[in-house]
């Protein structure tokens, strides 16, 4: 069957009506088309149900709430920290492992930040060299620290 949207359908029908004054078998049949393509998309786009845990052991009802609740509002009225908060604890609930993770480590963040004032054409030279210098002790403290 090719597929048509359940609009296109239901005009070749109602052609098909005018044409011979009365619904033939063929108009029949495409109706019955259109029904069945219609109940399909309807179970396509029927909205999952979020409650209890998911197969990974998320509990989704909890998520879905949550995300609806503190992300309803225009995400231009939030400010950076409050976003980070609201995704900080998502992860943290979700899997408090992944706050672990090299990309979420503070050496990490360092050596990005480095990377990145050495690569900086913007601003005094002055003030590149005193963030690098401040940048690779902050560095050097974290590494003792470990």
């Amino acid at each position: 069957m090719t597929k048509h949207t359940p609009r296109v359908l239901l005009k070749l029908a109602q052609e098909e009506i005018d044409v011979f004054d009365r619904p033939s078998v063929m108009t029949s049949k495409k109706l019955m088309e259109c029904i069945e393509q219609l109940e399909n998309e309807r179970d396509e786009i029927a909205l999952p149900n979020e409650q209890g845990v998911n197969r990974y052991g998320l509990d989704i009802a909890y998520f879905r709430n949550v995300i609806n609740r503190e992300l309803n509002r225009p995400l231009v009225n939030y400010k950076p920290d409050e976003l980070a908060r609201v995704f900080a604890r998502l992860s943290r609930t979700a899997d408090k492992s992944i706050m672990f993770e090299p990309e979420f480590s503070t050496k990490h963040n360092l050596e990005q930040q480095l990377i990145a004032v050495r690569k900086c054409k913007v601003g005094s030279i002055e003030w590149i060299v005193q963030h690098e210098q401040w940048l690779e002790e902050q560095l050097r403290k974290q590494q003792e620290g470990e």
